[in-house]
């Protein structure tokens, strides 16, 4: 084969191989270009599922914002509350409309013993308190049982404070007052709401005394 013949082969076979590389890096290209394009897709789809679940999350924290608002809103308590030594404020919190309500609580007779704040009038009274009209104020020194029970027709402050009780230690002993307090019943502490004649009561916290 003459020379001419050779040269002419190897620029056939250069121009092949040119192309061929020409034709690989432009498929590697084309592969790298296709892949980008499927990681911003996939980075799109996830970032549309994030955008999703914290709206969805934001709704449902609202939802529970109001729900827990609500719940503040109708709760109606009886609690005491320490006002200095010796001495116990009882308060009745609500938002709610109440004719009628009664406080029974619990106490040992062989650790504290209740002073009388009215003492032209028989048995032992508590101090009274903010409420227009008293039914009941009685504390039984035996069983270690104080009622009290009030008709209220609206609430001008609230919290409202019904009664004071003044006591006094008969030891170092731990001890508490606490209420008879019976879900939805009438047997224990009970507010009488002044449309219904349901137990509107739903939280009686007493105290401790250490």
């Amino acid at each position: 084969m003459s020379l001419s013949k050779w040269q002419n082969l190897v620029i056939v076979l250069a121009l092949l191989v040119f192309c061929e590389a020409v034709f690989i890096v432009s498929f590697l290209t084309k592969q790298e270009e296709k892949a980008q394009i499927l990681t911003q897709d996939q980075q799109k789809q996830e970032q549309a599922k994030m955008t999703k679940i914290n709206k969805q999350a934001e709704k449902d924290l609202q939802q529970l914002t109001v729900q827990s608002e609500k719940k503040i809103d109708i709760e109606t308590k009886l609690y005491l509350q320490k006002n200095s030594e010796g001495e116990i404020d009882l308060f009745l919190s609500t938002s709610q409309k109440v004719a009628t309500v009664e406080a029974k609580l619990n106490f040992d007779p062989k650790k504290i013993t209740i002073t009388d704040n009215l003492t032209d009038l028989e048995g032992i009274q508590l101090a009274l308190g903010q409420a227009p009209v008293y039914l009941q104020n009685r504390v039984d020194e035996t069983t270690g049982e104080i009622i009290l029970t009030a008709e209220l027709k609206q609430i001008l402050v609230n919290p409202l404070k019904l009664a004071t009780i003044n006591f006094i230690r008969l030891n170092d002993d731990k001890t508490k007052i606490d209420f008879d307090f019976r879900q939805t019943s009438l047997m224990g502490s009970f507010v009488l709401g002044s449309d219904s004649n349901q137990n509107l009561l739903t939280k009686a916290e007493g105290i401790s005394l250490d």
